[in-house]
């Protein structure tokens, strides 16, 4: 009993991560089913047969940029105005 509620636990603290669409389609297939049935077994098992434990890819850091000076703002409107 423990191990299931572990398990399912770790299935919630999961699916409130950001999915995939892949994943979300299959996740509200899944749940349409256990409103029409009832049956948070084959809930659990969809959702259990979900890669949701892959780790997301990471995201680059952004490049160090210097912020804009009100010279290079005046520089930017001239050149739109005038151009």
């Amino acid at each position: 009993m423990r191990r299931a509620i572990a398990e399912v636990l770790r299935l919630i603290r999961q699916i409130t991560a950001p999915l995939p669409g892949v994943h979300l389609r299959s996740l509200k297939a899944a749940y349409v089913d256990f409103q029409r049935t009832g049956d948070v077994d084959v809930l659990l098992t969809a959702l259990q047969s979900l890669p949701l434990s892959s780790p997301s890819p990471q995201r680059a850091a952004p490049a160090v940029t210097k912020p804009l000076t009100r010279d290079d703002l005046h520089l930017i409107c001239f050149d739109f105005i005038w151009s």
